[in-house]
């Protein structure tokens, strides 16, 4: 499985492939949605993956953390 975007690298590292990373990418599929959605939401997928060694505040702080500066045109392919 590749990474989604590089705030999940930083949150997971090499372990990507873990059960709960496709349903907290499709919950927030890109940088701009994270800062939209809410504790309780990230605290569900975990809770359903029975994902203890993350907290819902540690995944929001790293996918809501400052984005890499890219050109408008790259952002766009």
């Amino acid at each position: 499985m590749t990474v989604p975007y590089p705030h999940f690298e930083s949150l997971l590292g090499a372990d990507v492939g873990l059960p709960f990373v496709p349903a907290l990418w499709q919950h927030m599929p890109n940088p701009d949605v994270a800062p939209r959605r809410r504790k309780h939401s990230v605290e569900n997928i975990l809770k359903g993956h029975q994902m203890r060694c993350f907290q819902a505040a540690q995944v929001l702080e790293q996918l809501r953390a400052d984005r890499l500066p890219i050109a408008t045109t790259t952002a766009r392919l």
